[in-house]
């Protein structure tokens, strides 16, 4: 069995103004990268699925990056804040719930969230270790 994975399939399930050969294109990866592991682990409807919600998540990372003007400010406070609520999460959601065989992992692993920080010791601190 192979995957057959449509741009209207795509659409049916998270709408998009990306044209159909850009969804080709994400489709083409998504089958490339994860048929192999989708079919050997689910039912044809199953791998259908969760390559068309692998899609879609792309589509919204590549779409959405900093997602729409939620308000302006100017003279001169300069400011400009996005709404980013319109991503992906949920879509994630189901994709960690119905893949169970972490065919998808990598995906869930790339889903924006970033953490800033450092960690180490204070060189001044004369009641460390060492």
């Amino acid at each position: 069995m192979a995957i057959n994975l449509t741009p209207d399939d795509v659409r049916e399930l998270c709408p998009t103004n990306a044209s159909d050969a850009v969804i080709q294109i994400y489709i083409d990866v998504v089958i490339e990268k994860y048929e192999q592991c989708l079919e050997g682990n689910y039912s044809e409807a199953t791998a259908k699925l969760l390559a068309t919600m692998a899609t879609c998540v792309m589509l919204s990372n590549s779409s959405n990056s900093s997602g729409k003007v939620k308000s302006k400010r100017a003279p001169n406070g300069s400011s400009i804040s996005y709404d980013t609520s319109e991503d992906a999460s949920g879509m994630y959601n189901n994709i960690e719930a119905i893949d169970t065989s972490g065919c998808l992992t990598d995906l869930l692993l790339t889903d924006g969230v970033f953490a800033f920080g450092t960690a180490g010791s204070n060189l001044n601190d004369t009641n460390g270790c060492c």
